[in-house]
Protein backbone atom coordinates (compact mmCIF):
# COMPACT_ATOMS: atom_id res chain seq x y z
CA UNK A 1 0.00 0.00 0.00
CA UNK A 2 3.19 2.51 -0.34
CA UNK A 3 2.22 2.65 -4.25
CA UNK A 4 -0.18 5.47 -3.62
CA UNK A 5 -0.83 8.62 -5.76
CA UNK A 6 0.44 11.93 -5.10
CA UNK A 7 -3.34 13.02 -4.28
CA UNK A 8 -3.27 10.96 -0.97
CA UNK A 9 -1.20 13.56 0.99
CA UNK A 10 -3.23 16.94 0.21
CA UNK A 11 -5.96 14.52 1.69
CA UNK A 12 -4.94 13.85 4.64
CA UNK A 13 -3.61 17.18 5.19
CA UNK A 14 -7.49 18.03 4.78
CA UNK A 15 -8.22 15.38 7.35
CA UNK A 16 -5.63 16.66 9.72
CA UNK A 17 -6.68 20.47 9.46
CA UNK A 18 -10.63 19.61 9.89
CA UNK A 19 -9.72 17.64 12.77
CA UNK A 20 -7.82 19.91 14.17
CA UNK A 21 -10.52 23.31 13.87
CA UNK A 22 -12.77 20.74 15.72
CA UNK A 23 -10.54 19.73 18.67
CA UNK A 24 -9.66 23.45 18.74
CA UNK A 25 -13.62 24.58 19.13
CA UNK A 26 -14.30 21.44 21.81
CA UNK A 27 -11.01 22.82 23.47
CA UNK A 28 -12.15 26.53 24.10
CA UNK A 29 -15.91 25.46 24.79
CA UNK A 30 -14.68 22.92 27.42
CA UNK A 31 -12.49 25.80 28.89
CA UNK A 32 -15.35 27.89 28.73
CA UNK A 33 -17.44 25.75 30.48
CA UNK A 34 -14.76 24.48 33.63
CA UNK A 35 -13.06 28.03 33.33
CA UNK A 36 -16.09 30.55 32.49
CA UNK A 37 -17.27 31.01 36.20
CA UNK A 38 -14.08 31.87 37.33
CA UNK A 39 -13.45 34.17 34.30
CA UNK A 40 -16.99 35.92 34.85
CA UNK A 41 -16.15 36.23 38.96
CA UNK A 42 -12.57 37.76 37.93
CA UNK A 43 -14.06 40.12 35.87
CA UNK A 44 -16.61 41.53 37.96
CA UNK A 45 -13.99 42.18 40.47
CA UNK A 46 -12.42 44.17 38.34
CA UNK A 47 -15.82 46.46 38.21
CA UNK A 48 -14.64 50.08 40.01
CA UNK A 49 -16.80 51.98 41.95
CA UNK A 50 -16.35 55.42 41.77
CA UNK A 51 -17.29 57.80 44.55
CA UNK A 52 -17.31 61.32 43.12
CA UNK A 53 -16.58 64.02 46.03
CA UNK A 54 -17.37 67.68 46.76
CA UNK A 55 -14.51 70.42 46.05
CA UNK A 56 -12.91 71.20 48.73
CA UNK A 57 -13.48 68.29 51.26
CA UNK A 58 -12.47 68.49 54.61
CA UNK A 59 -10.10 65.81 55.68
CA UNK A 60 -12.20 64.52 58.72
CA UNK A 61 -15.07 63.68 55.57
CA UNK A 62 -12.96 62.12 53.18
CA UNK A 63 -11.15 59.84 56.43
CA UNK A 64 -15.33 59.18 57.03
CA UNK A 65 -16.27 58.00 53.63
CA UNK A 66 -13.05 55.67 53.27
CA UNK A 67 -13.98 54.00 56.94
CA UNK A 68 -17.72 53.69 55.50
CA UNK A 69 -16.20 51.54 52.12
CA UNK A 70 -13.79 49.85 54.87
CA UNK A 71 -17.16 48.91 56.19
CA UNK A 72 -18.84 47.19 53.68
CA UNK A 73 -18.96 43.65 54.33
CA UNK A 74 -17.84 42.75 50.29
CA UNK A 75 -15.12 45.17 50.29
CA UNK A 76 -12.07 43.73 48.12
CA UNK A 77 -9.16 44.42 50.35
CA UNK A 78 -6.33 46.94 49.67
CA UNK A 79 -8.50 47.81 46.14
CA UNK A 80 -9.66 52.02 47.69
CA UNK A 81 -7.88 54.76 45.72
CA UNK A 82 -8.02 58.11 46.09
CA UNK A 83 -7.57 60.42 42.94
CA UNK A 84 -7.60 64.04 43.38
CA UNK A 85 -9.17 66.54 40.46
CA UNK A 86 -5.45 67.31 39.17
CA UNK A 87 -4.38 63.64 39.27
CA UNK A 88 -7.41 62.86 37.44
CA UNK A 89 -6.85 65.79 34.82
CA UNK A 90 -3.07 64.27 34.14
CA UNK A 91 -4.62 61.11 33.11
CA UNK A 92 -6.73 62.57 30.83
CA UNK A 93 -4.33 65.21 29.55
CA UNK A 94 -1.67 61.45 28.92
CA UNK A 95 -4.73 59.78 27.15
CA UNK A 96 -5.31 62.83 25.21
CA UNK A 97 -1.61 63.98 24.36
CA UNK A 98 -3.08 67.41 24.75
CA UNK A 99 -2.23 69.91 27.89
CA UNK A 100 -6.09 71.68 28.36
CA UNK A 101 -4.29 74.39 30.40
CA UNK A 102 -3.30 75.91 27.48
CA UNK A 103 -6.63 76.09 26.45
CA UNK A 104 -7.67 77.87 29.12
CA UNK A 105 -10.13 75.19 30.21
CA UNK A 106 -10.46 75.28 34.11
CA UNK A 107 -10.12 71.81 35.70
CA UNK A 108 -13.89 70.54 35.06
CA UNK A 109 -12.88 66.87 37.57
CA UNK A 110 -13.76 66.58 41.13
CA UNK A 111 -11.70 64.31 43.62
CA UNK A 112 -12.93 61.14 43.93
CA UNK A 113 -12.75 57.39 45.20
CA UNK A 114 -12.62 54.04 43.51
CA UNK A 115 -12.74 50.97 45.30
CA UNK A 116 -13.56 47.04 43.85
CA UNK A 117 -16.43 44.76 45.69
CA UNK A 118 -15.69 41.31 45.36
CA UNK A 119 -17.43 38.86 42.80
CA UNK A 120 -20.34 37.80 44.60
CA UNK A 121 -21.53 41.22 45.27
CA UNK A 122 -21.33 42.64 42.08
CA UNK A 123 -25.33 42.37 41.39
CA UNK A 124 -27.32 45.48 40.35
CA UNK A 125 -29.45 45.52 43.38
CA UNK A 126 -25.98 45.42 45.77
CA UNK A 127 -24.69 47.92 43.51
CA UNK A 128 -27.91 50.24 44.00
CA UNK A 129 -27.55 49.68 47.87
CA UNK A 130 -23.63 50.43 48.15
CA UNK A 131 -24.55 53.17 45.96
CA UNK A 132 -27.55 54.36 48.51
CA UNK A 133 -25.74 54.15 51.35
CA UNK A 134 -22.84 56.35 50.20
CA UNK A 135 -24.57 59.00 48.70
CA UNK A 136 -25.51 59.76 52.50
CA UNK A 137 -22.66 60.59 52.99
CA UNK A 138 -22.62 64.85 52.90
CA UNK A 139 -19.39 65.24 51.36
CA UNK A 140 -20.27 62.36 48.30
CA UNK A 141 -21.56 64.13 45.05
CA UNK A 142 -22.54 60.77 43.10
CA UNK A 143 -21.67 57.03 42.82
CA UNK A 144 -21.00 55.27 39.29
CA UNK A 145 -20.21 51.30 38.33
CA UNK A 146 -20.20 50.11 35.15
CA UNK A 147 -22.02 46.83 36.11
CA UNK A 148 -23.68 46.46 32.39
CA UNK A 149 -20.43 45.53 30.57
CA UNK A 150 -19.89 42.48 33.05
CA UNK A 151 -23.24 41.35 32.71
CA UNK A 152 -23.68 41.94 28.69
CA UNK A 153 -20.23 39.95 28.84
CA UNK A 154 -21.50 36.93 30.91
CA UNK A 155 -24.72 36.87 28.32
CA UNK A 156 -21.92 36.86 25.61
CA UNK A 157 -20.01 33.71 27.11
CA UNK A 158 -23.73 31.85 27.42
CA UNK A 159 -24.58 32.26 23.84
CA UNK A 160 -20.77 31.51 22.61
CA UNK A 161 -21.13 28.37 24.57
CA UNK A 162 -24.05 26.96 22.75
CA UNK A 163 -23.57 28.75 19.47
CA UNK A 164 -19.87 27.02 19.83
CA UNK A 165 -21.48 23.58 20.68
CA UNK A 166 -23.20 23.63 17.41
CA UNK A 167 -20.25 24.76 15.23
CA UNK A 168 -18.24 22.15 16.99
CA UNK A 169 -20.81 19.81 15.86
CA UNK A 170 -20.54 21.13 12.17
CA UNK A 171 -16.78 20.64 11.83
CA UNK A 172 -17.20 17.33 13.23
CA UNK A 173 -19.13 15.86 11.03
CA UNK A 174 -16.65 17.57 8.34
CA UNK A 175 -13.89 15.80 10.07
CA UNK A 176 -15.42 12.64 9.94
CA UNK A 177 -16.31 13.14 6.27
CA UNK A 178 -12.62 14.10 5.28
CA UNK A 179 -11.28 11.16 7.21
CA UNK A 180 -13.88 8.70 5.36
CA UNK A 181 -13.60 10.32 1.73
CA UNK A 182 -9.33 9.97 2.23
CA UNK A 183 -9.46 6.69 3.37
CA UNK A 184 -11.97 5.47 0.69
CA UNK A 185 -9.14 7.18 -2.19
CA UNK A 186 -6.78 5.46 -0.41
CA UNK A 187 -8.10 1.88 -0.65
CA UNK A 188 -9.37 3.14 -3.72
CA UNK A 189 -6.11 3.36 -4.96
CA UNK A 190 -5.07 -0.19 -3.49
CA UNK A 191 -7.93 -1.96 -4.56
CA UNK A 192 -6.74 -4.01 -6.17
CA UNK A 193 -3.77 -4.99 -3.75
CA UNK A 194 -6.19 -5.42 -0.98
CA UNK A 195 -8.47 -8.03 -2.61
CA UNK A 196 -5.56 -9.88 -3.82
CA UNK A 197 -4.18 -9.55 -0.31
CA UNK A 198 -7.30 -11.22 0.77
CA UNK A 199 -7.86 -13.62 -1.76
CA UNK A 200 -4.43 -15.28 -0.82
CA UNK A 201 -5.51 -14.86 3.33
CA UNK A 202 -4.45 -12.12 4.48
CA UNK A 203 -6.15 -11.66 8.06
CA UNK A 204 -8.87 -8.23 8.31
CA UNK A 205 -6.38 -6.83 10.91
CA UNK A 206 -3.33 -7.17 9.05
CA UNK A 207 -5.02 -4.98 6.33
CA UNK A 208 -6.63 -2.31 8.44
CA UNK A 209 -2.85 -1.93 10.11
CA UNK A 210 -1.40 0.74 8.08
CA UNK A 211 -4.30 2.84 7.61
CA UNK A 212 -4.92 3.04 11.11
CA UNK A 213 -0.99 3.56 11.77
CA UNK A 214 -2.24 7.19 9.21
CA UNK A 215 -5.29 7.50 11.66
CA UNK A 216 -3.38 7.83 14.55
CA UNK A 217 -1.12 10.35 13.22
CA UNK A 218 -3.48 12.31 11.75
CA UNK A 219 -5.23 12.14 15.21
CA UNK A 220 -1.70 13.55 16.92
CA UNK A 221 -0.98 15.71 14.40
CA UNK A 222 -4.56 17.35 14.37
CA UNK A 223 -4.46 17.18 18.52
CA UNK A 224 -1.30 19.02 18.42
CA UNK A 225 -2.01 21.63 15.71
CA UNK A 226 -5.42 22.28 17.84
CA UNK A 227 -3.15 22.93 21.17
CA UNK A 228 -1.16 25.17 19.00
CA UNK A 229 -3.70 27.19 18.36
CA UNK A 230 -5.58 27.66 21.52
CA UNK A 231 -1.92 28.49 23.02
CA UNK A 232 -1.70 31.21 20.83
CA UNK A 233 -4.99 32.64 21.70
CA UNK A 234 -4.20 32.51 25.31
CA UNK A 235 -1.12 34.12 24.91
CA UNK A 236 -2.55 36.94 22.98
CA UNK A 237 -5.36 36.81 26.07
CA UNK A 238 -3.11 36.65 28.65
CA UNK A 239 -1.16 40.01 26.97
CA UNK A 240 -4.22 42.14 27.60
CA UNK A 241 -5.05 40.79 30.74
CA UNK A 242 -2.38 38.67 32.45
CA UNK A 243 -4.06 38.64 35.28
CA UNK A 244 -6.59 36.11 34.12
CA UNK A 245 -3.71 33.53 33.49
CA UNK A 246 -4.05 33.03 37.43
CA UNK A 247 -7.55 31.10 36.70
CA UNK A 248 -6.06 28.22 35.86
CA UNK A 249 -2.60 26.80 36.59
CA UNK A 250 -0.20 25.37 33.65
CA UNK A 251 -1.14 21.64 34.88
CA UNK A 252 -4.97 22.24 34.37
CA UNK A 253 -3.65 22.97 31.29
CA UNK A 254 -1.35 20.41 30.28
CA UNK A 255 -4.08 17.30 30.96
CA UNK A 256 -6.77 19.43 28.86
CA UNK A 257 -4.27 19.15 26.10
CA UNK A 258 -3.03 15.53 26.60
CA UNK A 259 -7.10 15.16 26.43
CA UNK A 260 -7.58 16.73 23.04
CA UNK A 261 -4.73 15.12 21.51
CA UNK A 262 -6.42 11.62 23.04
CA UNK A 263 -9.63 12.61 21.60
CA UNK A 264 -8.03 13.54 18.06
CA UNK A 265 -6.82 10.16 18.06
CA UNK A 266 -9.70 8.28 18.94
CA UNK A 267 -11.94 10.08 16.51
CA UNK A 268 -9.46 9.73 13.69
CA UNK A 269 -8.79 5.84 14.70
CA UNK A 270 -12.23 5.01 15.17
CA UNK A 271 -13.41 6.78 11.66
CA UNK A 272 -10.79 5.03 9.84
CA UNK A 273 -12.05 1.60 11.51
CA UNK A 274 -15.33 1.44 10.62
CA UNK A 275 -14.61 3.16 7.04
CA UNK A 276 -12.12 0.52 6.29
CA UNK A 277 -14.12 -2.34 7.61
CA UNK A 278 -17.30 -1.25 5.20
CA UNK A 279 -14.75 -1.10 2.48
CA UNK A 280 -13.40 -4.66 3.41
CA UNK A 281 -16.74 -6.16 2.91
CA UNK A 282 -17.79 -4.70 0.04
CA UNK A 283 -17.27 -6.94 -3.73
CA UNK A 284 -13.87 -6.24 -5.62
CA UNK A 285 -16.03 -5.00 -8.76
CA UNK A 286 -17.79 -2.46 -6.28
CA UNK A 287 -14.85 -0.36 -5.65
CA UNK A 288 -14.17 0.44 -9.19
Amino acid sequence: MSNTNSGYKPNQLYSVFSLAAVLFLLGLLYMLYVYGNQTISYLKEQVRLTVELDNNIRPIDLQSIKAEIYKLPDYKDESLEFISKEDGLKIIEEELGENLSTFGIANPLFDVITFNLRSEAITNENLQKVSEELKQQKAVRDVFFQEKLVYNLEGNISKFRYIGLGVAMIFLLIAISLIYNTVRLTIYNNRLTIKQMQLIGAKDGFIRKPYLKQALINGFLGGVLAITIIQMALQFLWSLEPEIKSIASNKDFIWIYIGLVGLGMLISLISTYQTVSRFLKTHRDELR
